[in-house]
């Protein structure tokens, strides 16, 4: 049974994990458009760490805990499923149940898989499918331990960013893709619900 009232911390993979070297932020650091050409790579080192991490999440007196999964670990390349990234998130929510953090997961948090971007990202159609391939996966794989889902974090502070404001990749200035970011990120969203409604009894 989920707490009446949670109390509890939120981190993004690629901000964390570290060693995420297959999403479109890892390419884009490594062009130097970082303030002093800072580059994520080990992050907190959290994949290695997690243990630790959410144990002091526990003492401290959180009792949920949202992470995001790193879609370019989960299918660094098309077609690819990385079995061994699926196995640590399911680690990661075992330590979450052993301490008592309500699990709640963040399907997509500002990095794209890089051959995804090359597609175009979610200025393209193309993405809406294979977001949908890819949660459905995360779905059977894991969603019966996990209560609570966000699909899309902030996905108008990453159209801004990614199409207009430049400060996200791929730094463009391009209102009509914007346009389009937009609507296929509410078509993802969509097809995500759907999804993880369908695939998780």
């Amino acid at each position: 049974r989920a707490p009446d009232f949670l109390w509890g911390a939120a981190t993004s993979s690629h901000q964390i994990e570290g060693h995420n070297d297959h999403n479109d932020w890892a390419k884009w650091e490594a062009t130097g458009v970082v303030e002093g050409g800072a580059r994520s790579g080990k992050a907190t080192d959290h994949w290695n760490r997690f243990k630790e991490d959410i144990r002091l999440a526990s003492e401290i007196g959180l009792n949920s805990y949202r992470f995001s999964i790193e879609w370019s670990r989960i299918e660094p390349s098309e077609g690819y499923w990385n079995s061994e990234a699926i196995e640590w998130y399911r680690e990661l929510i075992h330590e979450c149940e052993k301490y008592n953090l309500l699990p709640m997961a963040t399907l997509h948090h500002f990095s794209l898989p890089q051959w995804v971007a090359d597609m175009g990202g979610f200025a393209t159609h193309e993405i809406v499918d294979r977001f949908e391939q890819y949660v459905r996966l995360i779905a059977k794989r894991l969603g019966s331990r996990i209560p609570l889902w966000w699909t899309i974090n902030e996905p108008r502070r990453l159209v801004v960013g990614a199409y207009l404001g430049k400060f996200m990749p791929p730094a463009e200035f391009s209102p009509q893709k914007a346009s389009r970011a937009c609507r296929h990120l509410l078509k993802a969203h969509i097809a995500a619900y759907k999804t993880l409604h369908l695939e998780i009894e």
